[in-house]
């Protein structure tokens, strides 16, 4: 009988540490260099430079998908 209550205030003790825990999505954003067309990933949006509108990407896998498939950076 105590090991049940043992473990009942246990879990108890344990549920509100669960529930605080946040997901943070990052967002990736395109940038691209005017003079050499060469574009970077950012997970913050800039307040200055030119910004692709090709979306917002939740990875950077997606975010240099997209930019390779819009055609408008340079790559090696």
């Amino acid at each position: 009988m105590r090991k049940l209550i043992l473990a009942g205030v246990m879990a108890a003790a344990a549920v509100p540490a669960l529930a605080q825990t946040t997901v943070v999505e990052e967002r990736y954003y395109v940038i691209q260099d005017p003079q050499t067309k060469r574009c970077t990933y950012v997970t913050e949006r800039p307040s200055t430079g030119v910004v692709l509108d090709l979306g917002i990407f939740r990875t950077r896998a997606e975010a240099e998908l997209g930019a390779r498939r819009s055609k408008v950076c340079v790559y090696d």
